[in-house]
C-alpha cells in the first residue's frame, strides 16, 4: 500500500481516519490528549467488568480520590499538563471477590537536554 501524501489527506481525510478541519475546530479535545479524554478511557475500561467491580479509586501521587473530577482538580492544582500525565491501573480483589481498581496518575519527567557530555566534566582547579 502506498504511503499517503499530504494532498491525499487533504482530498479525503475520512478515508484515513483523520477529522476534517471543521470537525477538529468544533471539538478539538476529542482529537488530542486531555484530562477529559483520559478519564473517559479509564471509566470505559472496567465497564466490561461492571458486575465484578466494587469501586474505582483514583490516586494522584499520595492524594486519594473517589471521583475522576476530584483527581482532575488536584492535577490541575498541581500544575500538571495532560500531555505529560500517564496512568497505571492496578486491580485488587476486595471483599466477596469483587474487584477494586486503583488508578495511579503520575507525571512523566522530561530529561534535561542541557546535560554535559560524558567525559567532559569540568576540571578541578588547583588539584
Amino acid at each position: 500500500m502506498k504511503t499517503p501524501t499530504m494532498q491525499d489527506l487533504m482530498r479525503n481525510p475520512k478515508a484515513y481516519g483523520v477529522p476534517t478541519f471543521d470537525e477538529y475546530c468544533a471539538a478539538p479535545d476529542n482529537y488530542r490528549k486531555s484530562f477529559k479524554r483520559m478519564m473517559t478511557e479509564i471509566e470505559l475500561g472496567p465497564s466490561s467488568y461492571r458486575k465484578e467491580t466494587r469501586e474505582i479509586v483514583y490516586w494522584v501521587e499520595l492524594n486519594k480520590c473517589r471521583t475522576p473530577e476530584r483527581a482532575v482538580d488536584i492535577m490541575l492544582d498541581m500544575g500538571w499538563n495532560p500531555i505529560h500525565v500517564e496512568s497505571r491501573i492496578e486491580p485488587h480483589t476486595g471483599t466477596a471477590g469483587k474487584l477494586i481498581f486503583n488508578v495511579h496518575f503520575y507525571e512523566k519527567k522530561l530529561e534535561d537536554s542541557d546535560e554535559q557530555v560524558s567525559g567532559m566534566e569540568p576540571k578541578a582547579e588547583g588539584l
